[in-house]
């Protein structure tokens, strides 16, 4: 199995039939239908059309806290699956995607005349390994990246509560 963050909801370049706009994906949990997602599948780059051979595992666990989504995959143990697992868990393959369909859209301008769309209502249906993601911050985590993760959390905290960093980083140490 591995951890991966499969969205954060960042800023994507679109388009549509009015034109190109910037598409954000709601992280509250509210906002995000995760029914499909847990039990569905890890895909090969959202290949949809080759049949069960696109299939590289399974969700098993996902979740979103406000401000990513994360999901535990369970890679198949098909032969043919196996050189992809182990280029993930060498870090050689690392970028994931969500594929997913929206219910209810905001959408607002800029006064630039861009038009933003956040999704409010999705569904994410399966999360990919792909080469090059549109969230770049959607990727395999390892032990390091939630380490500092968890330092970060805890300095926020520290912050909040009014407790100087350098007391901070001593219980991180």
């Amino acid at each position: 199995t591995v951890q991966v963050v499969f969205s954060t909801g960042a800023d994507v370049m679109r388009s549509d039939f009015e034109g190109p706009y910037v598409e954000r994906l709601s992280m509250e949990s509210a906002a995000v239908d995760l029914s499909q997602l847990i039990g569905g599948p890890v895909l090969d780059n959202h290949d949809r059309f080759s049949g069960v051979r696109a299939i590289l595992g399974v969700v098993e666990t996902a979740a979103v806290d406000g401000q990513r989504g994360v999901a535990t995959i369970r890679f198949s143990e098909r032969p043919e699956v196996q050189g992809i697992a182990a280029d993930v868990q060498a870090g050689i393959i690392r970028s994931v995607s969500a594929g997913y369909t929206v219910q209810a859209w905001r959408t607002e301008k800029r006064s630039d005349g861009t038009r933003i769309k956040t999704a409010t209502q999705w569904t994410p249906k399966e999360v990919s390994f792909t080469p090059l993601a549109a969230d770049p911050a959607a990727k395999t985590r390892n032990e390091v990246n939630m380490k500092e993760e968890l330092q970060t959390q805890i300095r926020g905290i520290a912050a909040a509560v009014g407790v100087q960093t350098a007391f901070a980083d001593d219980l991180i140490q």
